[in-house]
């Protein structure tokens, strides 16, 4: 599972850009951007950079939250002309974490040391280097981690 199946289990409604068919329906008619139900997905939205400045057009006119999701797998040649600040928010997904993919115990916690707590940091773990080289190679997606 990667960034736009999990915005697809968000999604009220989906635009793949990706897709030849629905690029071309959009270029058409690039209002249908703002027609979908909430929250609507422009999945690979860098295949027309102008989604990006429909979306803050739209975002400006209506500052409720969660109306749009944008993913895509790399960023445009050239950049949105506007940064999206005060109303559109960047998020990174990172890959699962080795205790959450059940390799290993977290030795400290982070509620633990906001609470006071100070664990000591022995440095020290039972895997070894191929168990790390294992994990890379695996990937840290739970839809990757399924097939492999």
């Amino acid at each position: 599972m990667g960034k736009t199946t999990t915005a697809m289990h968000r999604e009220g409604s989906l635009i793949a850009l990706d897709d030849p068919g629905a690029h071309e329906i959009v270029l058409a008619g690039p209002r249908r951007f703002l027609e979908g139900t909430p929250p609507i997905v422009i999945d690979e939205w860098q295949h027309w950079p102008g989604s990006w400045d429909l979306v803050r057009r739209a975002v400006d006119q209506d500052p409720s939250p969660g109306r749009f999701m944008l993913t895509g797998s790399v960023s445009p040649v050239v950049g949105p002309a506007h940064s999206g600040a005060g109303g559109i928010v960047p998020m990174q997904m990172r890959p699962l974490s080795l205790a959450e993919r059940g390799v290993e115990t977290p030795s400290v916690s982070t509620k633990s040391i906001l609470a006071g707590n100070r664990p000591e940091l022995l440095g020290e773990t039972h895997i070894a280097l191929e168990d790390y080289v294992s994990e890379i190679l695996n990937g840290g997606f739970p839809g990757m981690r399924a097939t492999s």
